[in-house]
């Protein structure tokens, strides 16, 4: 690449990791609010409340896809298609990479909490949903290779580091 201006890259990635934030959050909003002036201000309150010179401190990429995977959960839900579910965890290990390995866990946890809660509220289609269709195995398959090069990935990116104690000799 020929870029010139690494500075003007950084801030495009800001920009585009709000926008899909804001995005998820205005889908989210639309399944949980009824009246449009919520959702209106909730993205407002979203917008004017991230501030964007810190994300260099990665705090905005550890939650930045979540509202997103939670619609495409709440979705899933309510038309039992197995690929809403499957998008749901191709978004969720796409938010993963580039994070610490714990957040996995982190997210694991809150995901469940949240499907759980809203299987109480929702009531799916368990037939439905025990009844793929054949695009749905494409999208399964896509989230197992995803799923399956983020656990390669994180259980080898430590393969090549070599840590000797000071004062120690390793041999």
């Amino acid at each position: 690449f020929r870029v010139k201006n690494i500075l003007w890259l950084f801030k495009l990635s800001i920009l585009l990791e709000q926008a899909m934030m804001l995005y998820g959050l205005f889908l989210l909003c639309g399944k949980l609010f009824r009246h449009a002036a919520t959702r209106f201000f909730v993205c407002l309150g979203l917008i004017l409340s991230t501030v964007w010179l810190l994300q260099v401190y990665w705090n905005f990429r550890i939650y930045y896809l979540l509202p997103l995977t939670l619609y495409l959960l709440l979705r899933w839900m309510e038309t039992s298609r197995l690929r809403d579910l499957c998008l749901a965890g191709v978004v969720c290990v796409f938010s993963l990479v580039g994070n610490i390995a714990y957040f996995g866990a982190l997210y694991a946890l809150l995901l469940f909490i949240f499907v759980v809660a809203s299987f109480l509220c929702v009531r799916p289609d368990w037939r439905a949903m025990l009844r793929p269709r054949r695009q749905d195995v494409l999208w399964l398959l896509l989230l197992l290779a995803m799923a399956g090069l983020y656990l390669y990935f994180a259980a080898h990116m430590l393969d090549q580091i070599h840590s000797c104690p000071e004062n120690r000799d390793p041999g």
